[in-house]
């Protein structure tokens, strides 16, 4: 008698493993689709902010234009020493070309910048320091902006 359910038991234990097989492989991709939802739906989100975001940059950037047309050249005046004739031209040749120099000045006049910085601060001259960071925060910015250029013109 008892041979005669093995068969079925063995068929009914081969339906329940690929039934479970196969509910096991649907509940977990059905958790990963709703993960992925989730994770869609939040940066939905973020795509809806990106137009007001750029706005606002565009206005940072104007307002940041004005500053240093307003006050860049009083900075670089304030920095302009006896001593240090090589910085006090790449500085002149910086503001006068508004920012537009070639990239080996430019890369000098940060050296030279950063060498004011650490003496203004090893003499612990606020005013230079204050006056420094700002220029060299500048000329920091368009050397790496001159770098992602070139990166994106060798990419292409």
């Amino acid at each position: 008698m008892t041979e005669m359910y093995l068969p079925f038991v063995s068929i009914l234990v081969a339906v329940l493993g690929l039934a479970y097989t196969y509910f096991g492989f649907v509940v977990k991709i059905k958790g990963e689709i709703a993960a992925l939802q989730a994770t869609v739906a939040s940066r939905e989100k973020a795509i809806e902010c990106l137009p007001q975001i750029h706005a606002d940059l565009a206005k940072l950037n104007a307002a940041d234009d004005v500053f240093w047309k307003v006050l860049g050249p009083h900075l670089g005046g304030i920095i302009h020493s006896p001593i240090h004739r090589r910085r006090d031209m790449l500085m002149d040749e910086w503001l006068g070309a508004n920012g537009i120099i070639p990239e080996a000045d430019l890369r000098d006049l940060r050296n030279e910048l950063e060498q004011m910085l650490a003496e203004a601060d090893a003499g612990d001259n606020t005013n230079l320091q204050v006056v420094g960071a700002l220029l060299l925060s500048r000329v920091v910015g368009q050397i790496v902006a001159l770098e992602r250029a070139q990166t994106q013109r060798q990419g292409e």
